[in-house]
């Protein structure tokens, strides 16, 4: 490949890694090329250099000989994938040895250089002559390499296998190959290698194959390192053995044998080895050790710490420089809490998969705006020094809005945690509700903030930023909602007053609330609560929607923390509910599901939606309250016939029932009063026809008191007559009440508690000429109204005489409305009415005639002690005297008498003028 992030996905498919997936509501870390990973999940480092030394055409080989001019040429020779280049220790790099040689099982053919007698190495040989296999067995290490770690026959080695001095004949030398930091350095960088930035911790690796011999002729291999221009190199850690099986828990070890048979080695032709075996040891070395680098760029080379005499017979492929600086996670646990409650948040520090102990880093961790540390606090991870059980500083008290870590991983250490309790909270506000975000750039160092590697405070130091954590807080709202009655058991028709209380909780630093907006309040007044009325109140700063309606209550109102809204329903349990059954009455309130609110305590910004949190009275579910009343043991019920309301004329008689109606199983007190302070002004009290089994006593003061005990329902009843004369207001009104105190005058007459009539009739009489005499003798009729004309003739009521009285008539009890009277037989001598007379009766009794004939003689009105009076005025009839025989003289003059006075009638008819309205109710009369 050409670039760096090639050669790092190239060591991904090596590695055979896969990258571990984060939980959706986990803020993570995320390494380059990869998905994010689970807080504590390790990972492989981040390769930030890796060479595989595939830049070489298949079946070719590369050298210090492949170029003119000693090592630059060698240098100039192979460019990697990268663009880097390298050298090495001169031993290390000549070809002709078979050392610094990179080919692949396909490289069949040797070069020139590799074969004896080549004019640029004439004592040594890594051809195939003479027995000697080394080009061979080079291809075998590239082969085991190539397929055990990926790359099969097309992969490529940089190989270390130290040929020695021989010749066409027998005998020769082999010198040794210097070993150690300055001489024996197999491969090194000649550039700098960028790193992703200041204070990162680094690791390296290998891939290795070796034939191996005697424990003391092995490669062993050592990293080296220096940031650029520095005069000496560090070594890291301990040589890695080639082929010691006993390696660090990082590094992987493999065998792989091969029969050097042309067919199991991909066509190799083995000579004098053929049908021998060789068993190629395997490894991918990982240092048991890190780095720290303070700066962003880095060199690095691999020297062997072997001596190179005889054998030290491997290759090595895939080096690598390794980011393995630990992963920084945040998430706060929960994520989301109520006002006023805490939260922790987590730093989780996760190794890389090498699991190389990390020390000494620090981060400084600025909370958001509002949110801050509650002093409560516990780390899992090591001081700074990683000593064995220490802990890290965690600096968060009380209060503080940062917070300042150091400590370290130790090895083997998959991960630690730093766990700091926080709390949202603004002090002039009182509220905590907000969107809390603590992200990468949140790091930024305070004044006790720890220098970091490079002698400057950072925020974050020696470990990778962490992505976003997000904390919510949600409003609180804590409604709660009461319902009473005024009665512990109802009656028919009686009042019931219920009362319903909806708060909402005061405010503390302890136990926050929020206003609850539009939360909707309804109480269906149960249907035998008949005809309810409702009114809101409001305290502490809420707000009714309505000032009160009828029916059902249905609202939305607005409590403020510590405010309350007072709903007082008033309705009346229907006189005929005979129902013995419980009423329940229940009334919800209901939060809203959001509320809108700004993003944190104060901002400006514009308001989100927050969900609401109401652990008593669940948004969208809500909470209610109930109430109960059973039906009274006892239930008193007032009847009357006629049936209230009927007009009563004069001598009527009312009779009154009450009954009493036991609901219960034990004997029961009965105490009433029956109020006749309304009757006996208009009416006297008849008789007691049924005390019902109790003591009837009175009436007294107007006062009928019914007292006893009842085990079954039981009846009083009781008669009243309508006074003929010296009566009150015209109206019986006649109430019953529990206990010996009568109704106030204001109390409204209930049905089922309460009778009223109207004491309403009308009198008719027939006057003489000059009105001073009452004339027996004459008839009347009322007549229905039938659409302005007159109807049929009535029975009920009906006029009748008055006893003892001539000439005066008297309806009985007679409705409000429209009436005609018609006059159907005349005293003897007095002339009919013509027409008959439309009259109205108002619901006061009063009378007024409507539009009266032309023809009417006189017809006046009057009221007396609240009944009216209809008159009728008339003159005798004419009679013509009988004068003498019968001859014609006496016809002529009884027709001449009649011409005079029809002539008289004419000239001197006396006209009569209707005034209904005057003080009298008598007709004005004069004469035309």
């Amino acid at each position: 490949m050409s670039r760096f992030l090639a050669g790092a996905a190239v060591l991904a498919l090596l590695l055979g890694s896969a990258l571990l997936a984060s939980t959706p509501s986990q803020a993570v870390a995320e390494r380059s090329g990869g998905l994010p990973a689970a807080a504590g999940a390790p990972e492989p480092g981040e390769v930030v250099f890796l060479e595989d030394f595939q830049n070489v055409p298949a079946g070719q080989a590369r050298a210090y000989q492949s170029g003119a001019g000693g090592r630059a040429a060698y240098v100039s020779a192979y460019p990697g994938y990268s663009g880097y280049t390298y050298t090495g220790s001169a031993g290390w790099v000549n070809g002709v040895r078979c050392n610094g040689v990179i080919l692949s099982q396909a490289s069949v053919t040797t070069p020139a250089w590799a074969t004896t007698g080549n004019a640029n190495a004439p004592q040594y040989s890594c051809g195939l002559d003479d027995g000697v296999q080394s080009w061979s067995f080079g291809r075998l290490l590239a082969l085991a390499m190539g397929q055990q770690f990926g790359g099969s026959t097309g992969n490529f080695v940089y190989t270390s296998f130290s040929e020695c001095n021989h010749t066409t004949t027998d005998g020769g030398t082999c010198p040794a190959v210097p070993a150690g930091e300055r001489d024996g350095v197999l491969w090194q960088t000649t550039t700098p290698i960028p790193l992703p930035g200041p204070n990162r911790y680094m690791a390296f690796g290998v891939d290795t194959a070796a034939l191996c011999g005697a424990a003391s002729q092995n490669p062993r291999y050592q990293f080296a390192y220096r940031v650029p221009g520095a005069p000496t190199w560090a070594s890291l850690g301990q040589p890695v053995e080639a082929c010691s099986t006993a390696q660090s828990s990082s590094t992987e070890h493999h065998e792989r044998t091969y029969p050097l048979t042309s067919a199991t080695t991909n066509g190799t032709t083995w000579a004098a080895f053929e049908g021998q075996s060789r068993t190629v040891a395997l490894n991918r070395l990982s240092p048991d050790e890190v780095v720290k680098l303070a700066g962003g760029w880095l060199e690095v080379k691999m020297y062997n710490a072997t001596t190179a005499t005889m054998g030290n017979d491997g290759a090595f492929d895939n080096v690598r420089a390794l980011d393995v600086t630990p992963r920084l996670d945040k998430a706060f646990a929960p994520s989301v809490v109520s006002d006023g409650e805490t939260s922790t948040l987590r730093l989780t520090v996760t190794n890389t998969d090498e699991l190389n102990a990390k020390t000494d880093w620090n981060l400084t961790d600025r909370l958001p705006g509002g949110l801050r540390a509650t002093g409560v606090n516990s780390t899992t991870c090591l001081a700074a020094s990683g000593a064995a059980g220490s802990s890290a500083a965690v600096t968060a008290a009380a209060g503080a809005e940062e917070v300042v870590v150091r400590g370290s991983l130790a090895k083997a250490q998959a991960s630690c945690t730093i766990d700091v309790q926080v709390k949202a909270w603004d002090d002039t506000l009182g509220t905590g509700v907000g969107v809390y975000t603590n992200g990468p750039d949140s790091f930024t160092p305070g004044t006790s903030t720890p220098a970091c590697w490079d002698g400057i405070a950072h925020g974050l130091c020696g470990l990778e930023a962490p992505g976003e954590a997000t904390l919510t807080v949600l409003p609180v709202v804590d409604l709660s909602i009461t319902k009473e009655a005024d009665v512990a058991s109802y009656a028919a028709g009686e009042q019931v007053v219920y009362t319903v209380t909806v708060s909402n909780a005061a405010s503390t630093a302890a136990k926050p609330v929020t206003t609850a907006q539009d939360v909707t309040i309804t109480d269906p007044v149960p249907a035998r609560v008949t005809e309810p009325t409702w009114t809101c109140a409001s305290t502490g700063g809420a707000t009714c929607g309505v000032a009160g309606g009828t029916g059902d209550v249905a609202d939305t109102v607005t409590i403020p923390p510590g405010g309350s809204v007072v709903y007082v329903v008033t309705g009346r349990v229907a006189a005929d509910d005979l129902d013995v059954e419980d009423i329940t009455n229940v009334a919800r309130a209901t939060p809203p599901a959001e509320l809108l609110l700004p993003p944190n305590p104060g901002s400006p910004a514009p308001a989100i939606p927050f969900q609401v949190v109401d652990p008593g009275c669940p948004p969208g579910q809500g909470c209610e309250a109930s109430v109960t009343t059973p039906r009274a043991e006892l239930t008193v019920l007032k009847s009357a016939d006629p049936e209230p309301g009927r007009a009563l004329g004069r001598g009527d008689v009312v009779t009154y029932t009450l009954t009493f109606d036991h609901s219960g199983t034990a004997p029961v007190t009965v105490d009433s009063t029956d109020d006749l302070r309304g009757v006996l002004d208009d009416a006297r009290f008849g008789t007691l026809l049924d005390a019902g089994g109790l003591t009837v006593t009175g009436p007294r003061d107007d006062l009928l008191r019914i007292t006893g005990t009842i085990s079954a329902d039981t009846q009083v009843v009781y008669t009243v007559v309508v006074k003929t004369v010296e009566r009150g207001d015209n109206l019986l009104r006649n109430v019953v009440v529990a206990g010996p105190q009568p109704p106030g005058p204001d109390d409204p007459c209930v049905p089922g508690l309460c009778t009223e009539h109207p004491v309403r009739y009308l009198h008719v009489e027939k006057l003489s000429a000059d009105g001073s005499v009452r004339l027996g003798g004459a008839e009347f009729v009322l007549r229905a109204d039938d659409d302005g004309a007159p109807g049929a003739a009535l029975t009920t009521p009906a006029l009748t005489t008055v006893a003892g009285e001539t000439g005066l008539f008297v309806t009985g009890g007679i409705e409000a409305g429209t009436y005609w009277l018609e006059e159907t037989h005349a005293p003897d001598g007095y002339q009919l009415l013509a027409n008959a007379v439309r009259f109205e009766i108002g619901a006061g009794g009063a009378v007024t005639l409507v539009e009266p004939p032309a023809d009417v003689r006189s017809i006046a009105v009057s009221t007396t002690d609240g009944v009216s009076t209809i008159s009728v005025t008339d003159r005798r009839a004419f009679v013509m005297p009988l004068v003498g025989g019968r001859g014609s003289a006496a016809i002529w003059i009884s027709g001449g008498l009649l011409l005079t006075a029809a002539a008289c009638l004419v000239v001197l008819r006396r006209s009569t003028i209707l005034s209904p309205t005057t003080s009298s109710g008598r007709a004005r009369t004069g004469r035309r």
